[in-house]
């Protein structure tokens, strides 16, 4: 895919003016998703905007229609075929030449301080690095949405993310929400693209709050014996479980209690969890590609880099509405193969 044949929309220039990339600590990101209509959790009426079907239109957040939002989610079948082809793509050293792969697990907590700011502290589960505190200052975003019901939207955003103090006493801020978020991360030349699965806690009592940031790093200490949870995606609910034997500190072998057999588990798996968690998850998948800090500042590969940042977001949306039983006719291809058969495909990362 060439600049020519895929020119930079102006929507996209103008949101990014030069004011915007030479700030510090700005973070540009692209996010699949959809504009939805918060009553009935479907796709907004694009027709309404003036979007005809098949086609599409950036839509600025002054102009979002009444009652709608963009939500930041894909679909557990959406995020298996993008972590598939992406695997793909990274052992081919296809499209974005050669990367790096970086698998993490972090549980962030939302709080308002004292004059009411909205803060996150993120604790790294593995229990290498310490907390840290942010708070974010958003510019209002910019939505490409597609005139398709059953369509992925993209949204380009940016943001300032400032570190901030954290109290002695966090108790002296207000818990709002919890996030638990397994994340694979793919590192490019101009950016990373950051698959998610979330395990999110909107509606917590301050004692759940608090159980759950103690034991935020527990799992770098289990060991065969140990006592865990593990979330049964079939029974919706917390099932206890006990770690048989574990193979290069990376994998636990883990016998539920309602089941005869071990499973393997990552370490950094995001449905294990301590032995008293019983709250329940919201689950969803995010997907986005975040550019790397700095490298629009040059004005002279400033267009290859955007070109080459939405091109993934392209490519992500197309493996992610891929469908391998379109009538015979569909001449599209899936951009993880060669569009006639999935076999050879990678397995994804677990």
């Amino acid at each position: 895919m060439s600049a020519q044949s895929f020119p930079i929309p102006a929507e996209v220039d103008m949101f990014l003016h030069e004011g915007l990339v030479s700030r510090p600590s700005i973070e540009l990101e692209l996010k699949l998703g959809m504009l939805i209509d918060k009553t009935s959790f479907g796709k907004v009426d694009y027709k309404q905007m003036g979007i005809q079907e098949g086609k599409n239109k950036f839509i600025p957040r002054e102009k979002y229609p009444t009652n709608s939002r963009f939500a930041s989610e894909v679909s557990a079948n959406q995020y298996g075929k993008i972590n598939q082809s992406l695997n793909k793509w990274f052992q081919e050293h296809k499209y974005f030449g050669k990367g790096r792969y970086v698998r993490t697990l972090d549980f962030d907590v939302i709080y308002k301080d004292e004059k009411g700011t909205q803060v996150r502290v993120t604790y790294d589960a593995s229990g290498k690095e310490p907390p840290y505190a942010i708070t974010k200052e958003p510019i209002a975003p910019l939505t490409l949405v597609f005139g398709r019901q059953d369509s992925l939207d993209i949204r380009i955003s940016a943001s300032h993310e400032n570190a901030t103090d954290m109290p002695e006493d966090i108790s002296a801020w207000i818990l709002n929400s919890a996030r638990t978020k397994s994340r694979i991360s793919y590192i490019y030349e101009f950016f990373r693209i950051d698959i998610t699965q979330v395990y999110g806690y909107s509606e917590l009592e301050p004692e759940d709050g608090k159980e759950l940031i103690e034991h935020a790093a527990d799992r770098k200490d289990w060991s065969a014996g140990s006592e865990v949870h593990v979330f049964s995606s079939s029974l919706q609910k917390w099932v206890p479980g006990t770690v048989e034997k574990v193979e290069q500190e990376k994998y636990l072998y883990i016998k539920r209690n309602d089941n005869d057999k071990s499973k393997r588990y990552s370490r950094l798996a995001v449905d294990l969890a301590h032995k008293g968690h019983t709250s329940d998850p919201e689950i969803s998948y995010e997907v986005e590609v975040e550019l790397l800090q700095g490298v629009l500042k040059n004005k002279e590969t400033r267009k290859r880099v955007i070109h080459k940042w939405m091109q993934c977001i392209h490519l992500l949306k197309t493996a992610a509405e891929y469908n391998h039983s379109r009538p015979h006719g569909d001449k599209r291809r899936h951009p993880g193969g060669s569009g006639s058969s999935g076999h050879g495909a990678s397995k994804r990362h677990k």
